[in-house]
């Protein structure tokens, strides 16, 4: 991240490299027959120890550790649990609350510090494209 470059933006960005794998991942967990608002989608950039340490906590990561990345969708109850065990409540009980239908939840994760929003889900992705 440059100096220049708002932390906001460059989460974004972050969230923005792994869009494609995003909705591959939602369409499984929607043909699994389960909601995606059970889930909070975690993007982390794994170039420092405590982003790498939370992901441990998830239990999964992504191939190359150097690069930001897709970790995974994750149960809201297992994220808000390693977000305790780092005693990070706000944003464990930010990762629980109820999620509107259509909407996803996602957690973006570097250099320390997480970033929570809902926004709205990835659509059905179908041959040839998305839905």
């Amino acid at each position: 991240m440059s100096e220049e470059q708002p932390m906001t933006e460059w989460f974004a960005s972050i969230y923005l490299q792994s869009e494609a794998t995003i909705a591959l991942v939602l369409d499984a967990v929607r043909k699994n027959g389960e909601s995606v608002t059970d889930f909070v989608v975690v993007v982390a950039d794994l170039t420092d120890e405590a982003t790498r340490f939370f992901v441990a906590q998830l239990g999964d990561a992504p191939v190359d550790s150097a690069m930001p990345g897709f970790v995974g969708a994750i149960p809201k109850a297992s994220v808000a649990r390693a977000l305790r065990s780092m005693e990070a409540d706000a944003f464990a009980n930010d990762a629980e609350k109820p999620i509107d239908v259509g909407l996803m939840r996602v957690l973006v994760a570097a250099r320390g510090q997480v970033q929570c929003a809902d926004i709205p889900a990835s659509p059905l992705m179908v041959r040839g494209g998305s839905a």
